[in-house]
Order: C-alpha cells, then sequence, then structure tokens
C-alpha cells in the first residue's frame, strides 16, 4: 500500500472558533496497490486530515465531480482530471476536530475526457484542495496486458465509452453497448482484474428496477442475476469501496431472494475482511459512515 503526504500550513477563519485559527491540514493520496492491468479501473483513497488543534470547516465530499478537490495526472498523458458532471453537493462542508479525518475513495479511471489511462506507463497522480493542501505525488504503474485474453478484455474496455459510464456509474440501461462489452469481459477473461470490476458493476445494476428512457420501458431488479454476478467476483482485486460495494450488494441480493443467514453471515465479517487487507483504515469511519452510505445507496 502507498501512503505519501504533505503538510501545508493556512491561516483561515473556521466558522467554530471566535478567532482566527492557524490550521494545519495534511491531505495524502493512498492506492490499494502499485500497479494496475491496462483497463482496470483505477480508484484512490484521498484523506484530508485536521493536524493542527483548532476545528477547522472542510469539504464534506472530496470526489472530483464536487469541485473542491483537483487532481493533476502526469504520465504518458498529463493532464487535470476532468469530472464527467459537476454536481452541487447538499451539505458542502463539514467540521473536522483536531486529529480527525476525511478518508473517501475517489474513482479515476474515467471522467469528462473518457478513459484517464489509456496507456501503460507510470503516472503520478496529485490531489490539491485549493491553496490550503497539497499531497505529494503518488506513483502508480499500469502495466502492459499479461496475455491476449487481458489485452482482449483491456482493447475492448478502452474502445467504449459505454462500459467506462456503465462502470463508473455502476448502471446504465440504455447503454446497450456497453453492457455487452462487460458482459464478454467477465464471460471471456473471468480471472482477470478487469472481470472484477466488470461482475460488480453488472451485479449492483440489476439489485434495482432500471428505466430506459429512450425505449420507454423498466427493467424489473433481478436479484438473482445479482447474486450470480457479484458471486464471481474476486474481492481480494478490488479497492476498499468496490469491495464493501461487492459484499453489501451480494448481501442484500441473497436478502431479496430470502438467503437472510448467509447475507447476515456476510454482513458481520466484512469489516474483519476489509480492515485484514486495509489496516490504516479507521474501523470507526467503515462501520458509522463507508457501510452506512453504500446500503443506503444499494436501495
Amino acid at each position: 500500500m502507498i501512503h505519501l503526504v504533505i503538510l501545508f500550513v493556512i491561516t483561515l477563519l473556521t466558522g467554530v472558533s471566535t478567532s482566527l485559527a492557524a490550521a494545519r491540514l495534511e491531505l495524502s493520496l493512498i492506492a490499494p496497490k502499485g500497479e494496475f492491468a491496462l483497463g482496470e479501473p483505477v480508484s484512490l483513497r484521498v484523506r484530508l486530515t485536521n493536524t493542527g488543534d483548532e476545528p477547522i470547516q472542510v469539504p464534506r465530499n472530496l470526489e472530483p465531480e464536487f469541485g473542491a478537490l483537483t487532481y493533476h495526472i502526469a504520465g504518458p498523458v498529463t493532464k487535470q482530471f476532468s469530472p464527467w458532471a459537476i454536481k452541487e453537493p447538499t451539505e458542502p462542508f463539514t467540521t473536522l476536530k483536531s486529529s480527525e479525518t476525511i478518508d473517501q475513495e475517489v474513482d479515476l479511471f474515467y471522467g469528462g475526457n473518457g478513459w484517464t489511462f489509456r496507456e501503460p506507463g507510470v503516472y503520478e497522480i496529485t490531489a490539491r484542495y485549493a491553496e490550503a493542501a497539497i499531497s505529494s505525488p503518488l506513483s502508480i504503474t499500469v502495466r502492459k496486458p499479461a496475455d491476449e485474453t487481458e489485452h482482449d478484455a483491456a482493447t475492448r474496455l478502452l474502445a467504449s465509452d459505454q462500459a467506462g459510464r456503465f462502470l463508473l456509474f455502476r448502471g446504465g440501461e440504455h447503454l446497450h453497448e456497453g453492457i455487452a462489452v462487460l458482459e464478454a469481459v467477465a464471460q471471456n477473461a473471468p480471472q482477470s482484474p478487469q472481470a472484477a470490476y466488470a461482475n460488480v458493476a453488472l451485479g449492483i445494476s440489476q439489485l434495482r428496477a432500471a428505466r430506459n428512457f429512450a425505449q420507454g420501458t423498466v427493467r424489473p431488479a433481478n436479484p438473482r442475476v445479482a447474486a450470480e454476478k457479484l458471486n464471481k467476483v474476486q474481492d481480494q482485486i478490488l479497492p476498499l469501496g468496490w469491495m464493501v460495494e461487492a459484499k453489501l450488494g451480494l448481501a442484500k441480493a441473497l436478502r431479496d431472494t430470502n438467503r437472510d443467514e448467509k447475507a447476515r453471515e456476510i454482513e458481520s465479517q466484512l469489516p474483519n475482511m476489509v480492515l485484514q487487507r486495509f489496516p490504516d483504515f479507521n474501523p470507526t469511519l467503515l462501520r458509522e459512515t463507508v457501510m452506512p452510505n453504500i446500503r443506503g445507496k444499494l436501495q
């Protein structure tokens, strides 16, 4: 696991203090691994910590589409990451007390300019919160396909904007071509890293009814198909957020097909599974924020 940080000191009115306070913020990027397969979605954790003595207001949402943080990517192609959309947060700020941390996962593999990591090579990613804090560059490697099967999977994915959008949104009933690509990757390269993500997105999408506005039709939820897809996921490949989503999605699919005991078993084991793979993650944050938030999205 890679964890690089740099401190910046700023002075600002916190909104929760009666005077100006010297606020210290630490911003860092954490990769679940140092090497990704070409065509494998790259998702990173971004961590913002108040290392000062006074409370401070900071952005509640660290994802690029909310605009508070920007992400710069240097590599075979150097660019500022462009999010797929700009979203207005309902609650833009939260208060961080001394030593408190926000730790969120951000998807950087696909955005407003399509697929981000289109070529093998070494990439350096930097996060910035205005002039308040900037992370040290985080280096990751996007490797060449290991064999012809992986090469075919990567080629199919990177040629399909619809597949990228479906992975990003974990659904999209109107994205017929993208769904076909993901189904082909999952079927033809079942042991590849790309297949794990394809099965997560395909499985999660089946947990809810979906409307196809182009055709004016509604596809009902299909928890049996969801369970079938999510059971195939090699969760040891996935970053933290995708892993939690896959396991909670599987538990919901099992519960919706009257397999409550197995669903409870998965949910009870999940915190320990996550913390074994990501021992630096705050267990309270996992149980009280990450898991409830993902459960809400799956409803």
